[in-house]
C-alpha cells in the first residue's frame, strides 16, 4: 500500500509505535529498490559505529550465494523479520 502506520508491522505491547523512518523506508522500497535497482543484502546485526566504519574501510571481496529456500516475513521494529508469513521452496 502507499501509506501505512504501525499497524502494518509487528509490534509488541511494550513497543506499539514503529519508527517513522522505517515506515518511510518500506513505503519507498518498491519504487526505489526493486527491479533493476534491487541490491540484495545480508543483515548480520548491529555494531558500534567506530567498528563498522573500520570494517567498511577495509578491502572487501564480493561473494555470490544462492538460497535454496526463502521465506516472507512481516517486519517489526528495526526492520527485523518478526512474523513468518510464507515459506517458499
Amino acid at each position: 500500500v502507499e501509506t501505512a502506520g504501525s499497524g502494518a508491522f509487528v509490534t509488541t505491547p511494550d513497543d506499539l509505535v514503529i519508527d517513522p523512518r522505517l515506515i518511510a523506508y518500506v513505503q519507498a522500497f518498491d519504487p526505489q529498490a526493486a527491479g533493476e535497482s534491487f541490491n540484495p543484502h545480508v543483515t548480520t546485526g548491529v555494531g558500534p559505529r567506530q567498528y563498522l566504519d573500520g570494517m567498511l574501510a577495509e578491502p572487501f571481496d564480493t561473494f555470490t550465494f544462492t538460497a535454496p529456500r526463502a521465506s516472507v516475513y512481516q517486519l517489526g521494529q528495526l526492520g527485523t523479520a518478526a512474523k513468518k508469513l510464507e515459506a517458499l521452496d
